[in-house]
């Protein structure tokens, strides 16, 4: 994930006190419920709404942003669920900051530069765009789907990343090769 330090676990225990940090582990101290703990391959972790809250509460705007559409996207979480956990968490720390980027979150963006794209377009005072907008030709018929687009303007934009080209890549062909082929 950019802009998000990975150097270091983060673990949760349901104490009062005793959190601390080593160089690789940070331990909080923080309430959690019973059914905020979930078996994932037989380690006990945080479900996915706390977690998402969790990193909401401490990460910038559009990190937090990028991770939830991801989530929502992956449907590891949905608004109720989401709303759950703020609730829980309603006077701790970070939880306004978690409510904004929670109620901006959206799980049409296929990627975290849509992502990060929505976020800029709101800070720029950019008309809101419909997400992931079916472009129609002669007799309604679907020519593509565009990431955003503002169809009362006629326009359609796109957030096209080099991950997207590297993965159409076979032996051979350069990501300039694929771009030019796709457009």
């Amino acid at each position: 994930a950019w802009n998000l330090p990975l150097g270091r676990v983060h673990a949760t225990r349901p104490r009062r006190s005793g959190a601390f940090r080593t160089g690789r582990l940070e331990v909080h101290s923080a309430p959690l419920d019973a059914d905020e703990i979930v078996l994932v391959d037989g380690v006990a972790v945080t479900s996915a709404p706390r977690a998402l809250v969790d990193v909401a509460r401490t990460a910038g705007f559009e990190e937090a942003v990028a991770v939830l559409d991801a989530a929502l996207h992956r449907h590891l979480a949905d608004r109720a669920t989401l709303a759950a956990a703020l609730e829980r968490a309603a006077r701790w720390p970070g939880v306004p900051r978690a409510r904004r980027a929670v109620a901006f979150a959206d799980p049409r963006p296929m990627s975290v530069g849509e992502s990060r794209s929505r976020v800029a377009m709101a800070r720029l005072g950019v008309p809101t765009p419909v997400l992931q907008w079916e472009v129609l030709g002669p007799g309604g018929r679907v020519l593509g789907t565009a990431a955003f687009g503002w169809p009362e303007h006629g326009f359609a934009g796109e957030f096209d990343g080099f991950v997207k080209y590297g993965r159409l890549l076979r032996p051979g062909p350069v990501a300039a090769d694929v771009v030019f082929a796709e457009k």
